[in-house]
C-alpha cells in the first residue's frame, strides 16, 4: 500500500502512560501518509465533477481514462471502482493493459443496478501482481436521480374553495428546477365556464410551486367562478419530469361568509326525502344572523 489515511500517535507525560483512560496532559494528532507510487498515474476525464444521470440518460454512464502509462512494465489494467454514499467501494469494470491503445480510454458503465443517489467513482491503475501497488484517481463525485417528479399532498385551496388571502399552489416530492422558464404552457389558470385562460405569475420555493393572476384585482370579478388550475411537464434538479399533468379546482370566494362545501352532490330515490349539511361560515370582523329566503321548492332548510 502507498496510501495510509487517519494514522494517530499519542503524545503523554511518562507518568500517565500506565493509565491511558486518565490522561492530562496526553493528545492526539492525525494524519495521513502518502508514498509515491511506482504503478501509473491515472486520471477520469469523464464524467466530471457532480455529474448526473436521470431518467432520460438510460442505464449507461460514459467514462474516459485519461493520464495514464499504457508504457509503464509493472501496470496490469485500469479499474473504476464506485461506491454509493456510506457504502464501500465496489469494482465496475477491469480494462486489460493491451486495450489501452490511445490516450484516452472510453469506455460505457452499465448503472442499470445501481439505486438513486449520491455516488462517488475513481479510478485505478492495478500493479498488484508486478509491484504490489496501485494508484487511484481523486475521487469524481456524482448523483444518480432517475425518479420522476411527484405530487407531495393534496394541491391549495385543498377544500375547493379560494378564500381571501389563500394562494393556489402545489408541492411536489422533489426540489424544481428554477432556471427553466414553465410560461406560457406549463403552468395554466383557467375559468371552467368559458374556457379561457387568465394571465398568471408563479415562484417556486424548494419543491413548492405558488401561481397567482398578474392582475390583483381579477379574483374579485371571478367570485363564485370555478377555477381550474393546471400544472404540467415541471422537471427536477436533475432532469426528470412530471409525468402526468395535475389539475385542480376551485371556486373563487372572496366574501368573508361562504358555505362549506360549496357544493353538494346527493342522490335520492324519487318518493323518498334526504338530508345534507353544509355550514355557513363567516370570517368576517363581525357577527351576523342570516337566514335562507331564496330556495328550490324540493329544499326545505332545517
Amino acid at each position: 500500500a502507498t496510501q495510509y489515511k487517519g494514522l494517530r500517535i499519542l503524545i503523554s507525560a511518562p507518568c500517565e502512560w500506565d493509565d491511558l483512560y486518565d490522561l492530562v496532559s496526553g493528545d492526539v494528532v492525525s494524519f495521513d501518509v502518502n508514498f509515491q507510487s511506482e504503478c501509473s498515474l491515472v486520471d477520469i476525464y469523464r464524467p466530471v465533477e457532480n455529474w448526473v444521470m436521470n431518467k432520460n440518460d438510460g442505464d449507461f454512464l460514459d467514462l474516459a481514462f485519461a493520464n495514464y502509462d499504457a508504457n509503464d512494465p509493472n501496470l496490469q489494467s485500469l479499474i473504476l471502482e464506485y461506491r454509493k454514499e456510506g457504502m464501500g467501494w465496489q469494482e465496475a469494470i477491469n480494462v486489460p493493459k493491451d486495450n489501452l491503445l490511445q490516450k484516452f480510454y472510453d469506455v460505457k458503465i452499465n448503472t442499470k443496478f445501481w439505486s438513486d443517489g449520491i455516488y462517488q467513482i475513481r479510478a485505478m491503475a492495478n500493479c498488484r501482481d508486478s509491484i504490489s501497488q496501485v494508484t487511484y484517481s481523486d475521487p469524481v463525485p456524482g448523483t444518480i436521480d432517475r425518479s420522476p417528479v411527484g405530487l407531495f399532498g393534496v394541491p391549495f385551496p385543498a377544500d375547493g374553495i379560494l378564500n381571501l388571502g389563500e394562494e393556489i399552489s402545489v408541492e411536489f416530492d422533489k426540489f424544481i428546477d428554477k432556471s427553466i422558464n414553465y410560461l406560457p404552457g406549463k403552468i395554466a389558470l383557467q375559468r371552467d365556464d368559458t374556457k379561457e385562460f387568465i394571465a398568471v405569475s408563479y415562484s417556486i420555493i424548494g419543491g413548492k410551486l405558488i401561481m397567482s393572476p398578474t392582475s390583483t384585482t381579477i379574483l374579485d370579478a371571478l367570485e363564485g367562478i370555478k377555477l381550474n388550475a393546471i400544472v404540467s411537464q415541471i422537471e427536477d434538479q436533475s432532469g426528470n419530469l412530471l409525468v402526468d399533468p395535475i389539475v385542480w379546482s376551485f371556486v373563487v370566494n372572496r366574501s368573508p361568509v361562504y358555505w362549506n362545501p360549496n357544493s353538494v352532490a346527493y342522490s335520492v330515490q324519487q318518493g323518498e326525502i334526504g338530508s345534507f349539511t353544509a355550514t355557513l361560515i363567516n370570517e368576517g370582523p363581525t357577527l351576523g344572523s342570516y337566514s335562507i329566503t331564496n330556495y328550490p321548492s324540493w329544499l326545505v332548510p332545517g
